[in-house]
């Protein structure tokens, strides 16, 4: 790749339209300099979104020629279609935990706020789930960057509580306090419960029930105190374990020393 950026990386990058050999759509992230030079050769320039559909689309996958291994990239400035059964896993974590959702996806730098929160509610999530301040604020509009959005969202709502908020995402943009979820398969029923139980909630459909305090600190404890890892793994996440052999289940059917012994082997103890 030119300048050796990846492909999400020249995916995302700043770019121009060039309609008829005069008329330019470049999204408002190009620097001024470059703009007011292309003005003064002739160029008119028009004013565009810092991100927009207008200078195209694309999606792209590369293939390691030596390892075989293939990356796919996509363009945020397309549209999207929401996986029915995510959607519906997240308004389940958002009923049985009393969470409310706020948005910090691209979208709101490529289409803005409005069109954002039509597209999810087009896509099935109730309105009644959202939070009042429903989407992140944008901190640094040329480089988006979701964590300083999330943070400040959090700044200017007052909350400071660890364990008292949650990030979905597919890259672990906030550590410490996302929940990552398949890049290909996106949000699945494990990491719905590995939610939930992060959250401090409970749901038999989801096949997360209550464990004793002192079962919950151990896991904790055993992973350094890191509590997304701890409902990861309590959850079966990324063992991918048969909701009846899940840590957590186990322990519910007093199988303590067989969990204690699984919890050793995964945190190397």
């Amino acid at each position: 790749m030119d300048f050796g950026s990846g492909l999400q990386q020249a995916i995302e990058a700043p770019r121009t339209r060039l309609w008829d050999g005069r008329r330019v759509n470049p999204e408002s992230r190009i620097d001024a300099a470059t703009l007011a030079e292309l003005g003064r050769r002739g160029h008119v320039i028009e004013d565009t979104p810092p991100w927009t559909i207008v200078t195209g689309g694309m999606q792209a996958i590369s293939r390691d020629p030596d390892s075989g291994v293939m990356v796919g990239a996509a363009d945020p400035r397309r549209e999207g279609q929401f996986d029915a059964c995510a959607v519906a896993l997240v308004s389940r974590i958002c009923e049985v935990t009393g969470a409310r959702i706020v948005v910090a996806s691209s979208w709101r730098y490529t289409v803005g706020y409005k069109q954002t929160q039509m597209k999810l509610l087009e896509q099935g999530l109730p309105r009644t789930l959202f939070h009042e301040g429903w989407a992140c604020p944008m901190a640094r509009f040329s480089t988006p960057e979701k964590c300083d959005d999330i943070t400040l969202w959090l700044e200017e709502h007052g909350i400071t509580q660890t364990g008292s908020w949650l990030a979905l995402d597919d890259e672990d943009i906030v550590p410490g306090a996302t929940m990552t979820t398949d890049a290909l398969d996106g949000l699945g029923a494990r990491e719905a419960a590995a939610a939930v139980r992060y959250l401090g909630g409970a749901d038999a459909g989801l096949g997360v029930r209550a464990l004793s305090d002192s079962d919950m600190d151990l896991v904790r404890e055993s992973f350094s105190g890191n509590r997304i890892a701890a409902c990861r793994w309590l959850e079966g996440v990324d063992a991918r374990a048969p909701r009846s052999q899940r840590p957590a289940a186990l322990l519910t059917r007093d199988r303590r020393e067989e969990v204690l012994r699984q919890l050793a082997v995964a945190t190397g103890e």
